[in-house]
């Protein structure tokens, strides 16, 4: 997860501009950007999200059921959640085409779920 990380960084996909989105968040607490996949039944979908707990947390906090099987597929190194964040939103911005739609199955973060593995590491 580092190196597309390091790829938006040299590619200067990078912004320093930071909307706050969750209050109470400080722009310098320990972040790790996540990426998850769903296999549910035959369809497999995968997320992309910041969080500032643990990734076992996260998940749990998705409230996913027990019948779709989730899957870490990549995490970052832990860095300041302001870095994270600018990175994950121009990721988002990036493949926004990919996003898949009506995802029901999980409680938050429904908009980051995308319908193809768009970083290319789950092979």
């Amino acid at each position: 997860m580092d190196n597309v990380i390091q790829q938006i960084g040299d590619a200067g996909c990078y912004s320093h501009k930071y909307v706050p989105r969750q209050k109470g968040i400080s722009y310098y607490k320990p972040a790790t950007l996540y990426y998850l996949k769903f296999v549910y039944g035959k369809k497999v979908y995968y997320k992309l999200g910041i969080t500032t707990k643990t990734i076992e947390e996260r998940i749990k906090g998705l409230k996913v059921p027990l019948f779709i099987q989730v899957n870490v597929i990549a995490t970052s190194s832990v860095q300041p959640f302001i870095v994270l964040y600018n990175i994950e939103q121009n990721l988002h911005r990036l493949f926004k085409e990919d996003r898949a739609k009506g995802i029901t199955f999980i409680v938050s973060g429904r908009t980051e779920v995308y319908k193809r593995d768009i970083l290319g590491l789950a092979s």
